[in-house]
Protein backbone atom coordinates (compact mmCIF):
# COMPACT_ATOMS: atom_id res chain seq x y z
CA UNK A 1 0.00 0.00 0.00
CA UNK A 2 1.16 3.45 -1.01
CA UNK A 3 0.06 6.61 0.90
CA UNK A 4 0.09 10.09 -1.32
CA UNK A 5 2.30 12.55 0.38
CA UNK A 6 2.03 16.41 -1.40
CA UNK A 7 5.78 17.14 -2.10
CA UNK A 8 5.31 21.03 -0.96
CA UNK A 9 3.13 20.92 2.52
CA UNK A 10 3.47 17.26 3.20
CA UNK A 11 -0.43 16.65 3.40
CA UNK A 12 -1.81 13.19 2.77
CA UNK A 13 -3.08 13.33 -0.71
CA UNK A 14 -6.48 11.71 -0.58
CA UNK A 15 -7.69 10.80 -4.29
CA UNK A 16 -11.21 12.05 -5.64
CA UNK A 17 -13.03 10.65 -8.03
CA UNK A 18 -14.97 13.38 -10.39
CA UNK A 19 -16.20 13.99 -13.70
CA UNK A 20 -13.99 14.56 -16.86
CA UNK A 21 -14.11 16.15 -20.27
CA UNK A 22 -13.04 13.70 -22.61
CA UNK A 23 -12.53 14.30 -26.51
CA UNK A 24 -13.22 11.15 -29.23
CA UNK A 25 -10.19 10.53 -31.01
CA UNK A 26 -10.79 8.16 -33.36
CA UNK A 27 -12.23 10.15 -36.21
CA UNK A 28 -9.47 12.61 -36.30
CA UNK A 29 -6.98 10.17 -36.02
CA UNK A 30 -8.18 7.68 -38.75
CA UNK A 31 -8.24 10.99 -40.91
CA UNK A 32 -4.23 11.50 -39.92
CA UNK A 33 -3.22 7.78 -40.92
CA UNK A 34 -5.26 7.97 -44.15
CA UNK A 35 -3.21 11.72 -44.82
CA UNK A 36 0.07 9.65 -44.65
CA UNK A 37 -0.71 6.71 -46.14
CA UNK A 38 -2.14 8.86 -48.98
CA UNK A 39 1.08 10.66 -49.61
CA UNK A 40 -0.60 14.67 -48.31
CA UNK A 41 1.81 13.60 -44.93
CA UNK A 42 4.72 12.49 -45.08
CA UNK A 43 7.17 10.67 -42.78
CA UNK A 44 10.80 10.70 -43.02
CA UNK A 45 12.07 8.00 -42.24
CA UNK A 46 9.63 5.97 -43.56
CA UNK A 47 10.33 3.45 -40.65
CA UNK A 48 9.06 6.09 -37.89
CA UNK A 49 5.71 5.73 -39.58
CA UNK A 50 5.40 2.25 -37.71
CA UNK A 51 5.19 4.62 -34.43
CA UNK A 52 2.48 7.00 -36.04
CA UNK A 53 0.31 4.25 -36.79
CA UNK A 54 0.67 2.15 -33.56
CA UNK A 55 -0.34 5.15 -31.36
CA UNK A 56 -3.12 6.75 -34.19
CA UNK A 57 -4.77 3.05 -34.82
CA UNK A 58 -4.86 2.08 -31.54
CA UNK A 59 -6.54 5.37 -29.86
CA UNK A 60 -8.51 5.91 -26.85
CA UNK A 61 -10.72 9.04 -25.57
CA UNK A 62 -8.39 11.70 -24.98
CA UNK A 63 -9.28 12.73 -21.50
CA UNK A 64 -8.31 16.86 -21.58
CA UNK A 65 -9.25 17.90 -18.15
CA UNK A 66 -6.42 19.22 -15.63
CA UNK A 67 -6.67 20.19 -12.11
CA UNK A 68 -4.26 22.95 -12.28
CA UNK A 69 -3.77 26.30 -11.61
CA UNK A 70 -2.23 27.61 -14.74
CA UNK A 71 -3.98 26.87 -18.79
CA UNK A 72 -6.32 27.91 -20.76
CA UNK A 73 -10.14 27.03 -18.85
CA UNK A 74 -11.94 24.83 -20.26
CA UNK A 75 -15.07 26.70 -21.79
CA UNK A 76 -17.43 24.77 -20.29
CA UNK A 77 -20.06 26.66 -17.90
CA UNK A 78 -22.72 24.68 -15.18
CA UNK A 79 -26.08 26.35 -15.03
CA UNK A 80 -27.87 27.17 -11.49
CA UNK A 81 -31.23 27.64 -12.16
CA UNK A 82 -33.01 30.15 -9.35
CA UNK A 83 -35.30 28.41 -6.90
CA UNK A 84 -33.85 24.69 -7.87
CA UNK A 85 -33.49 22.66 -4.34
CA UNK A 86 -31.03 20.45 -5.73
CA UNK A 87 -28.92 22.18 -7.92
CA UNK A 88 -26.10 20.20 -7.80
CA UNK A 89 -22.25 21.02 -7.61
CA UNK A 90 -19.77 21.36 -10.72
CA UNK A 91 -17.11 19.12 -10.59
CA UNK A 92 -18.33 16.81 -8.14
CA UNK A 93 -20.28 13.74 -8.43
CA UNK A 94 -23.55 15.31 -7.45
CA UNK A 95 -23.62 17.77 -10.66
CA UNK A 96 -26.14 17.00 -13.13
CA UNK A 97 -24.73 16.49 -16.82
CA UNK A 98 -27.44 18.16 -18.39
CA UNK A 99 -26.32 21.33 -16.76
CA UNK A 100 -23.46 21.99 -18.88
CA UNK A 101 -23.18 24.32 -22.07
CA UNK A 102 -20.10 24.27 -23.91
CA UNK A 103 -19.18 28.03 -26.01
CA UNK A 104 -16.86 30.35 -27.29
CA UNK A 105 -16.82 32.67 -24.22
CA UNK A 106 -19.59 33.27 -21.77
CA UNK A 107 -22.22 35.38 -23.74
CA UNK A 108 -22.52 32.25 -25.89
CA UNK A 109 -23.04 30.05 -22.90
CA UNK A 110 -25.54 32.50 -21.45
CA UNK A 111 -27.73 32.04 -24.45
CA UNK A 112 -27.57 28.37 -24.63
CA UNK A 113 -28.38 28.24 -21.18
CA UNK A 114 -31.47 30.79 -21.72
CA UNK A 115 -32.54 28.43 -24.66
CA UNK A 116 -32.14 24.66 -22.62
CA UNK A 117 -34.00 27.27 -19.26
CA UNK A 118 -36.64 29.07 -20.82
CA UNK A 119 -38.12 31.67 -18.71
CA UNK A 120 -36.60 30.92 -16.08
CA UNK A 121 -33.50 33.02 -13.84
CA UNK A 122 -29.84 30.98 -14.35
CA UNK A 123 -26.58 31.83 -13.44
CA UNK A 124 -23.25 30.21 -14.60
CA UNK A 125 -20.39 28.89 -13.44
CA UNK A 126 -17.44 28.38 -15.70
CA UNK A 127 -15.40 24.68 -15.33
CA UNK A 128 -12.18 25.21 -12.87
CA UNK A 129 -10.38 22.55 -15.09
CA UNK A 130 -7.84 23.69 -17.59
CA UNK A 131 -7.15 22.48 -20.87
CA UNK A 132 -4.26 19.77 -20.94
CA UNK A 133 -1.42 20.96 -22.49
CA UNK A 134 -0.73 18.86 -25.27
CA UNK A 135 -4.51 20.09 -26.35
CA UNK A 136 -3.41 23.54 -26.56
CA UNK A 137 -0.19 22.85 -28.04
CA UNK A 138 -2.20 21.18 -30.56
CA UNK A 139 -3.51 24.34 -31.33
CA UNK A 140 -0.88 26.28 -31.92
CA UNK A 141 -0.09 26.08 -35.72
CA UNK A 142 -2.76 28.45 -36.56
CA UNK A 143 -4.19 29.69 -32.98
CA UNK A 144 -0.94 32.28 -33.46
CA UNK A 145 -2.45 33.11 -36.66
CA UNK A 146 -5.68 34.54 -35.17
CA UNK A 147 -7.69 31.66 -35.75
CA UNK A 148 -10.86 31.09 -35.83
CA UNK A 149 -10.59 34.30 -37.60
CA UNK A 150 -9.54 34.33 -41.03
CA UNK A 151 -6.88 36.38 -41.09
CA UNK A 152 -3.97 37.58 -43.72
CA UNK A 153 -1.55 35.76 -41.76
CA UNK A 154 -3.67 32.04 -41.53
CA UNK A 155 -3.85 32.26 -45.24
CA UNK A 156 -0.43 33.17 -45.63
CA UNK A 157 1.60 30.69 -43.06
CA UNK A 158 -1.01 27.87 -42.21
CA UNK A 159 -0.35 25.17 -42.99
CA UNK A 160 3.25 25.09 -42.89
CA UNK A 161 6.02 23.90 -45.08
CA UNK A 162 8.40 22.01 -42.34
CA UNK A 163 8.17 20.83 -38.88
CA UNK A 164 10.74 20.15 -36.79
CA UNK A 165 10.60 17.70 -34.04
CA UNK A 166 11.42 15.18 -31.50
CA UNK A 167 10.61 11.13 -32.05
CA UNK A 168 9.88 11.42 -28.47
CA UNK A 169 6.76 13.35 -29.02
CA UNK A 170 5.15 12.49 -32.15
CA UNK A 171 1.91 11.30 -30.82
CA UNK A 172 1.96 13.31 -28.03
CA UNK A 173 2.09 16.54 -29.84
CA UNK A 174 2.79 16.24 -33.78
CA UNK A 175 0.25 14.09 -34.53
CA UNK A 176 -2.23 15.96 -32.35
CA UNK A 177 -1.38 18.94 -34.28
CA UNK A 178 -1.84 17.30 -37.37
CA UNK A 179 -5.94 15.51 -35.86
CA UNK A 180 -6.86 18.96 -34.29
CA UNK A 181 -5.69 20.97 -38.14
CA UNK A 182 -7.21 18.75 -39.95
CA UNK A 183 -10.60 18.99 -37.73
CA UNK A 184 -10.60 22.28 -37.45
CA UNK A 185 -9.39 24.42 -40.31
CA UNK A 186 -9.90 21.35 -42.81
CA UNK A 187 -6.56 21.41 -43.97
CA UNK A 188 -3.75 18.75 -43.64
CA UNK A 189 -0.48 20.09 -42.93
CA UNK A 190 0.69 18.90 -46.10
CA UNK A 191 4.27 19.69 -47.71
CA UNK A 192 5.53 18.76 -44.23
CA UNK A 193 8.87 17.57 -44.31
CA UNK A 194 9.94 15.73 -40.91
CA UNK A 195 13.28 15.66 -40.40
CA UNK A 196 13.75 13.46 -37.31
CA UNK A 197 17.49 13.68 -35.44
CA UNK A 198 18.35 11.54 -32.72
CA UNK A 199 21.27 11.34 -30.42
CA UNK A 200 23.10 13.63 -33.17
CA UNK A 201 22.36 10.82 -36.05
CA UNK A 202 20.51 12.34 -38.46
CA UNK A 203 16.77 10.70 -39.08
CA UNK A 204 14.07 12.08 -40.71
CA UNK A 205 10.38 12.73 -40.64
CA UNK A 206 6.98 14.08 -41.99
CA UNK A 207 5.09 17.40 -46.50
CA UNK A 208 6.47 18.23 -44.05
CA UNK A 209 7.79 17.45 -40.51
CA UNK A 210 11.17 18.05 -39.00
CA UNK A 211 11.94 15.97 -35.97
CA UNK A 212 15.17 17.17 -34.32
CA UNK A 213 16.65 16.12 -30.59
CA UNK A 214 19.94 17.34 -30.14
CA UNK A 215 22.04 15.90 -27.27
CA UNK A 216 25.24 16.13 -25.38
CA UNK A 217 27.79 13.73 -25.71
CA UNK A 218 24.95 11.47 -27.04
CA UNK A 219 23.74 11.36 -23.87
CA UNK A 220 21.09 13.78 -22.63
CA UNK A 221 18.75 15.82 -24.25
CA UNK A 222 19.11 19.77 -25.18
CA UNK A 223 17.74 21.64 -21.56
CA UNK A 224 16.64 25.10 -20.82
CA UNK A 225 16.76 23.61 -17.25
CA UNK A 226 20.50 22.80 -16.99
CA UNK A 227 21.47 25.37 -19.77
CA UNK A 228 22.90 23.37 -22.33
CA UNK A 229 21.47 24.43 -25.05
CA UNK A 230 22.42 25.14 -28.66
CA UNK A 231 22.20 28.55 -30.49
CA UNK A 232 20.34 29.40 -33.77
CA UNK A 233 23.72 30.21 -35.01
CA UNK A 234 25.24 27.17 -34.50
CA UNK A 235 22.28 25.62 -36.02
CA UNK A 236 22.24 27.27 -38.77
CA UNK A 237 26.38 27.47 -39.77
CA UNK A 238 26.46 23.78 -38.19
CA UNK A 239 29.18 24.53 -36.28
CA UNK A 240 27.22 22.66 -33.27
CA UNK A 241 30.20 20.52 -31.23
CA UNK A 242 29.12 21.23 -27.89
CA UNK A 243 26.00 23.06 -26.50
CA UNK A 244 25.76 26.18 -24.54
CA UNK A 245 24.70 27.78 -22.02
CA UNK A 246 21.00 28.56 -22.59
CA UNK A 247 21.74 32.79 -21.37
CA UNK A 248 24.02 32.94 -24.84
CA UNK A 249 20.91 31.95 -26.99
CA UNK A 250 19.46 34.65 -29.25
Amino acid sequence: MRLGICSRSKDVIEPMLKPQWWVACKGMADAACEAVRDGRLQIIPKDSEATWFRWLENIRDWCISRQLWWGHRIPAWYVLVKGDEQPGAPGLPTEHMDRWVVAEDHEGALKLAAARFPGQEVELVQDEDVLDTWFSSGLFPFSVFGWPEQTPDLAKYYPNALLETGHDILFFWVARMVMMGMTLTGWCVCGWMVKLFVQGHGLCFAHKISTWIYTRTHTKTQSHTITHTITPTQNRQGTIQDCVPAHHCA
